[in-house]
């Protein structure tokens, strides 16, 4: 799929390019790789437009996100979109990018015209910075004790490894594990009639306790499923 994506680029007529991806795999857990960002024409302009709403606050050095991870090369224009309210809990977004292409946004009347983060919760993401690094290291511990402690009841899962979203289209899981006390997201999606994702996240919050209580639950829904 991403080598034809390169194909189809370098030998199509536009001057011009837009390639907007993810930066983690949806519905499903997945990794996205981003090796093919070497393998597009230097020729061409083009813009990569990654959201990274997944990843910001989990995936590289003290969960930088992203841009943490990948190494584009200079004859592309990189723009990154991400919300706060993922992993980090505030309701808020960013874009990050180069100076020129920010301040030609900053032109345009949807961008002037649209609400700003509350100003409140922006002071509590200032206040809290000092801890998500801790934070986040503690996240990566829980994830890893987690998996140890599913064992083959893993394979119920979609996962990466140190991400802390385990999703499974595997029917009845959600209400098995609902009656143990357990709540995850579930619902169809993309649309109203696809299969229902179940979506189970952990948290720094959660303690090993919770962790063997999650993961035996799901072994014994494997085992009679």
């Amino acid at each position: 799929m991403v080598c034809r994506a390169s194909q189809t680029i370098g030998g199509n007529g536009f001057g011009r390019i837009v390639v907007v991806t993810d930066s983690v795999g949806s519905p499903h857990t997945a990794a996205v790789p981003f090796d093919w960002l070497h393998r597009l024409p230097p020729s061409k302009k083009i813009t990569v437009v990654i959201d990274d709403s997944h990843g910001l606050g989990v995936l590289g050095a003290n969960g930088k996100g992203i841009h943490e991870l990948i190494n584009p090369p200079a004859s592309l224009e990189l723009l990154i979109t991400a919300s706060l309210n993922k992993a980090m809990s505030v309701p808020a977004g960013l874009i990050m990018g180069s100076q020129a292409i920010l301040n030609s946004m900053r032109q345009f009347s949807m961008f002037s015209g649209a609400s700003p983060a509350n100003p409140a919760y922006l002071w509590a993401l200032t206040q809290a910075l000092p801890d998500y690094q801790s934070a986040h290291q503690k996240l990566l511990l829980r994830v890893e004790q987690f998996v140890e402690a599913l064992g083959e009841a893993i394979h119920l899962f979609h996962w990466i490894e140190k991400y802390p979203a385990f999703t499974t289209d595997r029917p009845g899981l959600h209400e098995y594990l609902r009656h143990q006390g357990i709540l995850t997201a579930c619902f169809p999606y993309p649309g109203p009639n696809d299969p229902a994702i179940t979506r189970l996240v952990i948290t720094p919050l959660h303690t090993l306790e919770d962790l063997r209580h999650i993961a035996q639950a799901c072994r014994q829904f494997a085992q009679n499923s």
